[in-house]
């Protein structure tokens, strides 16, 4: 009897799925970053979300888009303002049922802004706008902007590397990932010592 011989199938190569930039993507956030930034410095005092609430914020962002990095320096930052063990667990697991009134319409909105690529419904913005008004939302949004643009950047520095093992980057492309692997690297650096120095 003759054995039957199997072709032998190569191994499927392990697919990288988080959410990552390309040049248009990166080029929009960064523009709607810089804004944030300048409109949050034009913002009262008074209308500004408060520390723990910021950090619960882009704990809501990071949940969704899934950044390593963000979700340590987060996750340290958030103790420091004041948040409970269980209280950041809870919002990494994307769970605000516990979650007081007040920050649960911010975090709900950052979770579907996340979900939407950046493009969240007109609803859900008039939610935000007629719970906090005008000024806290847009407060509200400069921080989700500029935590978006730290996710992004996170996850292509992973995409990069990632390649590297030999994972496929599904509508990646190598020198983009590597321009932001060198430049994310030096952000991020560069932003986490910003955090430790100023205490944010």
């Amino acid at each position: 009897m003759i054995p039957v011989i199997k072709p032998q199938t190569k191994p499927q190569r392990k697919v990288f799925n988080k959410r990552i930039y390309n040049f248009k993507l990166f080029m929009r956030d960064l523009v709607r970053g810089f804004h944030a930034i300048l409109k949050l410095q034009k913002i009262p005092k008074k209308y500004h979300v408060s520390r723990r609430l910021s950090e619960k914020i882009m704990m809501a962002v990071t949940s969704v888009n899934g950044c390593r990095f963000c979700s340590w320096v987060h996750t340290e930052m958030a103790l420091k303002s004041g948040c409970s063990i269980a209280e950041i667990k809870e919002i990494l697991q994307s769970d605000f049922n516990n979650c007081a009134d007040d920050e649960a319409i911010a975090l709900a909105f950052a979770q579907h802004f996340a979900e939407n690529r950046g493009k969240p419904t007109k609803e859900a913005l008039r939610k935000l706008v007629d719970f906090y008004g005008i000024q806290k939302s847009e407060s509200i949004l400069s921080y989700i902007y500029m935590i978006t643009i730290g996710n992004l950047t996170g996850n292509t520095i992973d995409a990069f590397e990632a390649r590297l093992r030999g994972e496929l980057i599904e509508d990646g492309n190598l020198l983009f990932e590597f321009l932001v692997f060198i430049l994310g690297f030096i952000f991020h650096r560069a932003l986490i010592l910003k955090y430790k120095n100023n205490g944010i």
